[in-house]
């Protein structure tokens, strides 16, 4: 229902801000109608953080006789993007901003790939795709989309794991943007190690995690594991058969380190308004709590912050200027009315799907 979008993209947008995250992208594909678009969008914008609501659709299943993904119509197609840019979405400076959440090649076919990478280069937005951990179902899609002009700036990849065995420096040339969510490494997926290779063509990735239900929105966590993963990945093969240990044990790391701007800020297309401290630029901070021994004493500020950082460290975060949490305490006094509906809404999906939750549990003994 569409009310469940919302509830739960407020808390969990609630919970980022909480947690010290100003930006964040929200891949969204569960927009059965333009009601469930909506509500989504609304409580991303009710939150106060600064967002990309990146629509897309739900993934149409194989069935008999019929291709596995079924061909989308231009103008289907485009006119979710056009009503939402007439509509919720038309200002694309504000806070809350438009993109597409595409199949992308590794789940669809090249019709599919290159009406959506043209529609993302027609409409000024950035095409976010999911990519697996092995190759893409249709051999040669890629390169194909890259021969056409269709691949850029404006193109962002979802990374799962071991993904781009090729290609990958195509991509980074031209100007794509990575992302990695290393929660994920419990679904079989390979070694996340895209991102010591992207490290070694002079780009990074960002962080994100996929889903809440998997791991914590903790981004001090999800950046631990991204680093610890890749580590590993890299101990691994330089250790070979003489079970040597590399003598460089802190090559391996995460995110904008070494680059003019951070990566989710020049994915979305906003190195001028935020990504780093400088005039003319947005405010968007968090500032954090050096706790009473937690991360004290601070010898390097980068490493204290994503080793031994934490949610409960941040103190302030402000958007765009504004306070959204100050001296610890988000600045909202309706989170118990927040949580009370985001419980509600959890009881009536459980109801449907006949599954009694903990409080039911413990009621019944």
């Amino acid at each position: 229902m569409p009310e469940d979008i919302h509830i739960a993209t407020l808390a969990g947008a609630l919970n980022q801000l909480d947690h010290g995250v100003t930006t964040l992208v929200d891949w969204a594909h569960n927009n059965t109608t333009p009601e469930h678009s909506d509500a989504s969008i609304a409580g991303l914008k009710e939150s106060g953080i600064r967002a990309a609501f990146f629509h897309g659709s739900p993934q149409a299943r194989p069935q008999a006789r019929r291709p596995a993904f079924l061909p989308r119509k231009s103008r289907t197609r485009g006119g979710r993007f056009e009503r939402l840019l007439k509509g919720p979405l038309t200002d694309r400076n504000a806070l809350v901003t438009l993109g597409m959440a595409v199949l992308g090649p590794h789940y669809s076919t090249l019709e599919v790939s290159a009406h959506d990478f043209a529609l993302a280069k027609e409409m000024g937005l950035v095409a976010s795709m999911h990519q697996g951990g092995g190759e893409a179902r249709h051999q040669g899609v890629g390169r194909t989309l890259m021969a056409r002009g269709l691949v850029g700036p404006q193109h962002q990849h979802r990374t799962r794991q071991q993904s781009h065995r090729r290609q990958l420096k195509a991509f980074v040339d031209l100007g794509a943007s990575f992302s990695i969510t290393t929660g994920e490494r419990d679904d079989a997926r390979p070694w996340p190690s895209i991102t010591g290779r992207l490290r070694a063509l002079g780009a990074g990735p960002s962080v994100g995690v996929d889903l809440e239900s998997v791991i914590g929105g903790d981004m001090f966590t999800v950046a631990r594991m991204a680093i610890a993963a890749q580590r590993a990945h890299r101990h691994a093969a330089e250790r070979g058969p003489q079970r040597q240990y590399p003598a460089d044990l802190d090559r391996a790391r995460v995110g904008g380190a070494g680059l003019d701007h951070h990566p989710r800020a020049a994915m979305l297309g906003m190195v001028e308004r935020i990504g780093s401290l400088a005039p003319g630029k947005q405010a968007d901070i968090a500032v954090m709590s050096l706790g009473p021994l937690a991360m004290w004493p601070v010898h390097d500020a980068v490493a204290s912050i994503v080793m031994q950082g934490s949610g409960a460290r941040v103190r302030d975060v402000l958007v765009a200027g504004n306070f959204a949490k100050r001296d610890g305490r988000l600045l909202r006094s309706d989170l118990g009315a927040v949580r009370t509906t985001l419980a509600a809404s959890v009881e009536r999906i459980l109801a449907h799907l006949d599954i009694k939750s903990v409080s039911q549990q413990i009621a019944a003994q």
